[in-house]
């Protein structure tokens, strides 16, 4: 952080924020490598994206060469579950490889992607990802992935 930023609290909180971001990336990054021992096969397409810190914008999403998050979204469910963001980051490499972001045409946006999602939540990948904080708590396969995997996946869209 500057010298200056000990009277300004703009640059304060503009620290804040750039610290903010460097931990979403760091997580995201960490995601990437836990998807990538348990999926060695999607390890270009894992590391595709490049992830981009976006206030501007609510949750994740990408347009197929970033990977925009708000950071307060990405580590608010890693602090709750960190399976999830795994999920999310899974969740968005298959819209890329779907080929969404590049085949919507003159749909409506909104629309596009809502239709698109139900194709890239993976049945079967809770099987996949465990993790080692889910050995560590001795909780059974995929037990924290039910919320992602189908039942409320709309979130707020609907």
């Amino acid at each position: 952080m500057r010298e200056d930023a000990a009277w300004s609290p703009i640059l304060r909180e503009q620290g804040a924020l750039e610290e903010l971001a460097a931990i979403g990336v760091e997580i995201i990054r960490n995601a990437r490598n836990e998807l990538y021992l348990s999926m060695r096969f999607l390890d270009v397409a894992l590391n595709g994206l490049l992830p981009v810190a976006d206030n501007s914008i609510k949750g994740i999403g990408t347009d197929g060469t970033l990977l925009s998050f708000e950071t307060g979204y990405i580590c608010g469910w890693y602090r709750r579950n960190p399976v999830y963001v795994n999920r999310m980051i899974l969740h968005e490499t298959f819209h890329c490889l779907f080929v969404h972001p590049w085949s919507r045409k003159k749909r409506t946006e909104e629309y596009w992607n809502l239709a698109c999602d139900p194709s890239a939540n993976v049945p079967g990948a809770g099987r996949i990802l465990r993790t080692a904080a889910e050995k560590d708590q001795g909780t059974e396969r995929g037990e924290h992935l039910s919320h992602y995997a189908g039942d409320g996946a709309f979130g707020d869209r609907i």
